[in-house]
């Protein structure tokens, strides 16, 4: 999702469109291999009688990747900070955006 040029005013021009920095983005890719990882043991080694332990670990996988690594990329993903020609502009917010205008 890309910074709406509507809040712009006619003659303002976007001089830079920003995101937070990608460090806060490291503990989300932790999580990601972590998951990917116990997903891939569960399936890996148990044996076929244990084939249900596989399927609630990937299940928890699942959960855990979405709240521990998808949420935070989608935060980073909508926050903007956007400089113009005349103003400061920033936006926060996943369902409802929250933001704040500095001339």
């Amino acid at each position: 999702m890309g910074f709406p040029q509507t809040v712009l005013t006619s003659d303002e021009q976007v001089v830079r469109h920003l995101h937070p920095h990608w460090k806060a983005l490291i503990a989300p890719i932790f999580w990601l291999a972590v998951c990917a990882a116990g997903t891939a043991v569960a399936w890996t080694f148990v044996e076929n009688a244990g084939t249900i332990v596989a399927i609630v670990v990937s299940v928890v996988a699942l959960v855990a990747l979405a709240v521990l690594s998808f949420v935070p990329w989608l935060r980073w993903r909508t926050t903007h900070y956007v400089f113009t020609n005349e103003r400061v502009i920033t936006r926060v917010g996943i369902l409802s955006r929250s933001g704040r205008d500095i001339p």
